[in-house]
């Protein structure tokens, strides 16, 4: 919705006085007679835009039905750019868990790398016929703790993993006895318990 105010260059609460003086310079700087070719045409159009303002503005019963328009309409662009804030503020809020997230499986990466690192250097010691890890002299004690505390989280996320996997095996089970009872219209968990 055009915003006659802005047009005009005047304050809402402006007058009609005051309206039609800032219409008069307007229409006297923007006149399409000063101008020639394309300037002319954008003169032209200025001067339509002036004019559909005054003639808004300065009949009191029309400016009150645009004020009340204009109200309603703000108040929707209030409410258009809470949205779009709310928005902002959740897209701001995923990117950092993807991030978050994206930092964890490089951690995990880079952990498993440095795992693989010390089981090659293990593999290339006893290769080389150095049965005895704690004389191995290419692994230094920092490599080993990450190896521990690596190889600890990768078995803890290999038993979630487990668990969830018997979880979801004996839930399919129940659903499969569920759907067996509901058919042949028998109580199948009596058998059971």
């Amino acid at each position: 919705m055009k915003n006659y105010y802005e047009i005009l260059e005047v304050n809402p609460k402006a007058s009609t006085d005051i309206i039609k003086k800032v219409y008069k310079i307007k229409i006297k700087k923007n006149h399409p007679d000063l101008f020639q070719g394309e300037e002319k045409i954008k003169a032209e159009e200025i001067t339509k835009q002036l004019t559909e303002a005054y003639n808004i503005l300065c009949d009191e019963n029309k400016r009150k039905e645009y004020d009340e328009t204009l109200k309603t309409n703000d108040t929707s662009i209030e409410q258009y750019k809470k949205i779009i804030s709310s928005l902002k503020e959740e897209n701001d809020y995923l990117k950092n868990m993807l991030l978050s997230k994206d930092n964890t499986i490089n951690s995990f990466m880079k952990n498993n790398n440095t795992q693989k690192d010390y089981v090659n250097k293990y593999e290339q010691n006893i290769y080389e016929g150095n049965n005895d890890i704690n004389n191995m002299n290419n692994i230094n004690q920092d490599d080993r703790k990450s190896y521990s505390k690596n190889y600890f989280f990768s078995m803890l996320y290999d038993l979630k993993q487990f668990a969830f996997k018997l979880a979801l095996f004996f839930l399919s089970i129940l659903a499969l006895l569920l759907t067996f009872s509901l058919i042949t219209k028998t109580n199948v968990f009596k058998l059971f318990f």
